[in-house]
């Protein structure tokens, strides 16, 4: 959930479509669900903007 939660007890409470993690009484995400597996791991991270395909040529690239 970020360096503020490192090594933190959190905790996970699952639904059918959702789960939600908690930090005592403080709701820290809802999280969608992707699968109906078991959780076993969940890693925040902030969005990332997409990447450009492979063997794109970068503006400003030389190409010798």
């Amino acid at each position: 959930m970020g360096i503020a939660h490192a090594g933190a007890a959190l905790a996970v409470e699952a639904a059918d479509t959702t789960f939600r993690i908690d930090d005592g009484d403080q709701l820290l995400t809802e999280v969608r669900r992707t699968t109906n597996k078991d959780i076993a791991r969940f890693k925040g991270r902030k969005p990332e903007p997409p990447r450009a395909p492979r063997g794109s040529i970068t503006p400003g690239a030389s190409m010798g």
